[in-house]
């Protein structure tokens, strides 16, 4: 599994490398292979991107190591956009990977009760909520709950917005960047609603039967557990 710590990349960027060309199409060539050796299942949150001749999957392909040279089956892990920004605050541009830069989009909020991946799965229902008439009122309420939670994070930092989180990533030295989990693990990332809606219609392509009409029972629960947590 893929561990969903906030960070940044710091490696050479492919603009800045002049043999980024040689290197991509290495990653082109293997990347469809390592999306279907992991049945197209995200490494992060362990959701499912469906694949067919018609509709290619939505998952993306991250190097590990920060280094997008090594294309060793290894180093490449296969998941969706929600996990792929934690390990890229602040990117605003789209990959070879498949990332479109969405972490530029977010800011860090405290929520520890809840894993980043179990986060990502809510946000991604959330979103396809959003977009039900029936239910777009209950997901704005849970989503504003989950909003508030940045405002611990900007009395302790000074700042919730993750641009700034990368910002000051990108001065720490290797060993405290290393160890920069003390400091933030207990951060996720909240996207804003328009990312959380494309994620949320992504979902439901992926997955028709899983329509937010279907969802009453568990949702009602989740509503219950999210205002409780306001409390």
């Amino acid at each position: 599994m893929f561990k969903l710590i906030p960070g940044i990349k710091r490696s050479v960027f492919r603009d800045n490398d002049p043999r980024a060309k040689q290197a991509d199409a290495v990653f082109v060539a293997r990347r469809p292979q390592v999306l279907e050796k992991s049945r197209y299942t995200c490494q992060g949150c362990l959701y499912r991107s469906m694949q067919t001749a018609k509709k290619p999957t939505k998952l993306q392909v991250h190097h590990q190591d920060d280094d997008h040279h090594n294309n060793d089956d290894s180093n490449l892990a296969p998941i969706c956009g929600l996990c792929h920004g934690y390990p890229h605050l602040g990117c605003k541009t789209a990959s070879t990977g498949g990332g479109g830069g969405l972490a530029s989009d977010a800011q860090l909020a405290a929520i520890p009760e809840l894993a980043a991946a179990d986060l990502n799965n809510l946000l991604r229902a959330i979103g396809a909520a959003m977009s039900d008439p029936n239910e777009a009122a209950v997901a704005k309420q849970i989503y504003d709950v989950l909003c508030e939670r940045v405002l611990p994070v900007r009395k302790a930092f000074g700042t919730s917005k993750a641009l700034d989180f990368a910002g000051a990533m990108s001065k720490l030295n290797s060993v405290d960047y290393a160890a920069r989990g003390d400091a933030v693990f207990d951060l996720r990332i909240v996207w804003k609603a328009d990312v959380l809606k494309k994620a949320g219609a992504d979902m439901l392509e992926d997955h028709p039967s899983l329509k937010p009409s279907s969802w009453h029972a568990s949702y009602g629960e989740l509503v219950e557990e999210a205002l409780a947590s306001q409390a």
